[in-house]
């Protein structure tokens, strides 16, 4: 794998320029077509191809609460794990898969994905030790590019205000799926985009 660290803040206009660029780790459910995953396969490619549509008010808010969550919890999390963790962007050239890491340690192989949600079905899944299937891929992904040893969910559950803390060990059969997957949707992209 041809995997190099992208120095870039999350949340720029180069980073946002890469996301369209590249695979990004949470389309990779779409792409795999996991069940509830926030878009359809399709519709990843269009936006591939033609730039995502502006986000909505709504969205915009959304994503808002979920970094202010984010900046709430990265310090309790390296409380949590006692160890350094911080926020990354990794990319695989040759599968071109992108993961925004919210926190991460190489020296320990952790990659932490952190999450606000107010949905009762993925609250109630990871207080099972189950993380949402979507978010099971995501930071599988981002194990594969960063050959973590594990990685964590921590949800934030934003009815009650705790917090999940749900582990999630690699995977090799989740992984060459995720292999294969993005090279065929790469090359069916190529037959859209030749910029790639």
């Amino acid at each position: 794998m041809s995997v190099k660290v992208l120095d870039l803040a999350q949340g720029s206009d180069e980073w946002l320029e890469a996301r369209r660029k590249y695979i990004t780790a949470s389309d990779m459910a779409s792409i795999l077509g996991i069940n509830g995953a926030f878009r359809s396969k399709k519709k990843v490619l269009e936006e591939k191809v033609h730039g995502a549509p502006p986000l909505t008010e709504f969205e915009v808010a959304l994503f808002a609460r979920g970094h202010e969550v984010e900046k709430l919890l990265g310090p309790k999390m390296v409380e949590h794990f006692g160890m350094h963790l911080e926020p990354q962007v990794w990319v695989d050239e040759d599968l071109s898969i992108m993961a925004s890491l919210d926190l991460y340690n190489a020296a320990f192989g952790v990659v932490v994905e952190l999450k606000n949600t107010t949905s009762l079905p993925k609250i109630e899944l990871a207080e099972k030790g189950i993380p949402w299937g979507p978010y099971r891929i995501q930071v599988i992904t981002q194990m594969m590019l960063t050959n973590a040893k594990i990685g964590f969910l921590m949800m934030h559950n934003g009815n009650t205000g705790t917090i999940i803390t749900v582990p999630i060990a690699r995977c090799e059969k989740t992984e060459a799926l995720i292999r294969a997957k993005s090279k065929a949707f790469i090359k069916e992209l190529r037959s859209y985009d030749d910029t790639l």
